[in-house]
């Protein structure tokens, strides 16, 4: 250890001016879970839901074009509310506007 290093510890720079106390940062928050109360659809379920094929989905994951997804390790995985809520944006016409 140093000399200086004594004086620091005490509250001075090594020119001998009291250094001001560093405020504390607050830890930032966590990212937000999302609920897996459905579990995680795989490439497959998400297929079954839009009536195409397997395919199909991971050609619109390719091109980014589907719905948002995550990599599990290896896997390909779907939020089920993040599934639903890319499937009603790809509504074209206005649901209000059709016939019963």
């Amino acid at each position: 250890m140093e000399p200086g290093d004594v004086r620091e510890a005490q509250g001075f720079d090594r020119g001998g001016r009291r250094m001001r106390p560093r405020p504390v940062q607050p830890e930032p928050a966590p990212p937000p879970v999302p609920s897996f109360a459905e579990g995680l659809w795989t490439t497959a379920d998400v297929a079954n839901l839009c009536r195409v094929s397997e395919g199909c989905v991971k050609h619109w994951r390719f091109s980014r074009t589907g719905p948002p997804y995550a990599k599990v390790g290896r896997h390909v995985r779907y939020l089920p509310d993040d599934v639903r809520a890319w499937l009603a944006d790809q509504w074209n016409c206005d649901p209000e506007g059709m016939d019963s």
